[in-house]
């Protein structure tokens, strides 16, 4: 009967412990996904403010020597378009679903 118990009790601690470990390594897997996801979005966006930085800001700080609001406008535009068009898959729906000021957040934290 006590041999029972424990064979019993093993069981359902051995149970929860794969529980536990498999819940842990899915979210492992989750949040490097996300990692991987973020780090795409963000290469993306580089990309775009590459191609802004040469079609929009330089031409228009060789003519002004500043950034007008609408010229920095205008930027942003084209680096988030250019930024959507070259994601891949996960990527591109995160930057399509995110906010314009979550994006501008980017944006500026990656100039920084």
């Amino acid at each position: 009967m006590t041999q029972e118990i424990v064979v019993r009790v093993v069981g359902v601690l051995l149970t929860g412990l794969i529980t536990f470990v498999a819940a842990y390594l899915r979210g492992k897997m989750k949040s490097a996904k996300s990692l991987r996801i973020l780090q795409e979005v963000e290469d993306a966006l580089l990309q775009g403010m590459a191609v802004a930085q040469d079609e929009v800001v330089r031409p228009a700080k060789a003519k002004t020597k500043k950034l007008s609001s609408d010229s920095i406008k205008e930027a942003e535009l084209m680096a988030v378009a250019i930024a959507r068009d070259v994601a891949t898959k996960d990527a591109k729906k995160v930057l399509k679903d995110m906010k314009s000021s979550k994006v501008k957040s980017m944006i500026k934290g990656l100039l920084k």
